[in-house]
């Protein structure tokens, strides 16, 4: 059950800073 919710925490992190990251990529090219 924790692993569980630690594995999907792990997840959604990553997920964001992946986000952020292409974001951020998207930024850079449009500037």
């Amino acid at each position: 059950m924790q692993v569980v919710v630690l594995l999907q925490l792990l997840m959604e992190m990553l997920f964001v800073q992946l986000i952020r990251e292409i974001l951020q990529f998207m930024l850079v090219i449009l500037v």
